[in-house]
């Protein structure tokens, strides 16, 4: 399954690959994932395993990850560009860190 999975996704990407510069490799959840995502995701994240993983444990553990974000955003857990947030906290962290700075240079 895995195999078939792999190929499937290999032969589309390559005959998608000449239509597009950045082709989409897979839907998840209905979102499209870039070949250039995948690559840049695969790469950092193998170089920081001990063991290295093969490209099908990679493909099943990116795509659980995928779903697991996409619950997520469906849930209200993750929100992007919120700002109300940085408009509440940017002037008490700016205060905060103001006034680290002032008492380090009192102390010195």
């Amino acid at each position: 399954m895995k195999k078939k999975l792999l190929l499937l996704t290999l032969a589309a990407s390559a005959v998608v690959a000449f239509a597009a510069k950045d082709p989409v490799l897979m839907t998840i959840n209905g979102k499209d994932v870039k070949l250039s995502e995948f690559e840049y995701l695969y790469h950092k994240n193998n170089a920081q395993q001990l063991e290295k993983e093969t490209l099908d444990e990679y493909i099943d553990r990116f795509v659980v990850y995928k779903l697991k974000v996409a619950d997520a955003e469906a849930a209200g857990v993750i929100e992007y560009a919120d700002d109300e947030f940085d408009d509440e906290f940017s002037d008490e962290f700016n205060d905060e860190i103001y006034t680290e700075t002032e008492i380090s240079d009192v102390q010195q």
